[in-house]
């Protein structure tokens, strides 16, 4: 049995309107984190049920953690939530909620994709199997703790050093759908230093099941948020993000391990990469602040449970290929045909905010193709914006599994809601959004 730990004294929301721009040089840094569990009974988000898989007892607080940059010219805002994924309508609620003077492109809004956070705010009926009833109370909670949060880092603007750094965490992610596949186990880091101390946003890649998998019913911002509590323990105060999640598994030991165990061996690999990137960190040589957004239109859904290499089975699956499709478009948001690309930098330094489970593969040409821009280090982040499904490059998904792998493999084939070739049109509108916010 696991105890539950104890929560962090609750920091007072700082409440008033962003702060006007006075056309002052020099970066400046705030940060601000409210808590995120919703009053009453609430659903949890992250596997197909029949029935709603209610939220038990916390393990560890959830929370919305935000970090706002200004140099004087133009403002952005980093905002995670400890939930699955981004819905665009919840995004859009959110940047709506934060008033005149913050646009859609000025804000990233992601998730960690935790399996153990809040459902229940996927505005369509036909996507309870997977996040819960929809519950309005829960969503508009979310909405309201975000617009908290960032309304929080702004206020807390403060003179800031930049400097960015990367390390390995090596054995810290598998492969779970090919046999000696491609890894990430990059950990990007950029370290913003203020006379009261340093903020940190981090980007981590491997998906963050490690709770749910051991019990269904915990509340947990799972691998994610014991990063940030080892983080914390050093002075650090640190937003994370998850990177490359389809394909990529955090390691799961092959032996029975009790959950605090499997936690801290997960956690504390991605913390002492963390801690060696900072470490390393140089500094940025300018730190002007830019961030763009591109749009990718989506298409109809083109659902392909078996690849190009197996033609019989692909044919034998049509009427469930059709029933997924059809599934599909009844759990898409209303008019939202297209999904959002984020581009944001400090300087050289780069986040990529993709709207879907991105590919490992995806992720690696991504910060490869910002790396060749001139950019570095580069953060490569899945859950921003919106969600698209599962996104692969088309020789990953056509793949051979070993047996052990056939069933993420089939799993992450049928995610694909919108085809393999979606993973190009957001490669491009990336660099498209990175050259713009280098503008």
């Amino acid at each position: 049995m696991v105890a539950r730990r104890g929560r962090a004294p609750a920091r007072a929301p700082r409440r008033g309107p962003a702060p006007a721009h006075h056309g002052r040089h020099g970066l400046r840094a705030g940060f601000g984190r409210v808590a995120l569990r919703p009053p009453g009974p609430f659903p949890l988000a992250g596997y197909i049920t029949w029935q709603d898989r209610m939220a038990g007892a916390s393990l560890d607080d959830i929370e919305v953690r935000a970090l706002c940059l200004d140099d004087g010219h133009r403002r952005v805002a980093v905002c995670v939530l400890d939930l699955l994924a981004v819905t665009q309508d919840l995004a859009d609620r959110i940047v709506a909620g934060l008033g005149a003077g913050w646009r859609a492109d000025q804000v990233l809004v992601a998730a960690t994709h935790t399996h153990s956070g809040p459902g229940g705010y996927w505005p369509t009926r036909a996507a309870r199997f997977f996040m819960g009833r929809m519950r309005p109370e829960v969503r508009d909670h979310l909405v309201s703790a975000a617009v908290r949060a960032v309304a929080e880092a702004a206020v807390d603007l403060r003179p800031a050093r930049a400097s960015a750094g990367r390390a390995e965490a090596r054995g810290l992610t598998s492969n779970r759908c090919l046999p000696c596949g491609p890894t990430d186990d990059e950990v990007v880091a950029l370290r913003l230093d203020r006379p009261d101390g340093a903020l940190v946003l981090i980007e981590i890649a491997g998906h963050p099941v490690v709770v749910a998998e051991h019990d269904q019913a915990a509340v947990s911002a799972d691998w994610p948020g014991a990063v940030r509590r080892r983080l914390e323990a050093r002075g650090l105060r640190p937003v994370v993000l998850t990177g490359a999640l389809a394909g990529l598994s955090v390691i799961f030991p092959e032996f029975p391990t009790a959950l605090d165990r499997h936690l801290d061996l997960v956690a504390g690999l991605a913390t002492d990469a963390t801690l060696r990137a900072l470490d390393s960190a140089t500094p940025l040589a300018r730190s002007t602040v830019g961030a763009a957004v591109e749009r990718v239109s989506l298409g109809p859904p083109r659902v392909r449970i078996y690849p190009a290499t197996r033609p019989f089975a692909h044919l034998a699956s049509w009427p469930l290929r059709q029933l997924m499709a059809g599934y599909l478009r009844a759990a898409s948001e209303p008019g939202n045909a297209s999904a959002p690309v984020h581009a944001l930098r400090v300087g050289p330094f780069a986040l990529l905010g993709f709207p879907c489970d991105l590919g490992v593969e995806v992720a690696l040409q991504a910060r490869a193709a910002a790396a060749a821009a001139g950019y570095g280090p580069v953060a490569v982040a899945s859950q921003v914006g919106g969600y698209a499904g599962y996104v692969h490059h088309a020789e990953a998904a056509a793949g051979t599994p070993a047996p052990s792998q056939r069933g993420l493999w089939t799993y992450e084939n049928a995610m694909g809601f919108f085809g393999t070739g979606l993973a190009g049109r957001l490669e491009a509108a990336a660099a498209r959004a990175l050259a713009r916010a280098a503008g």
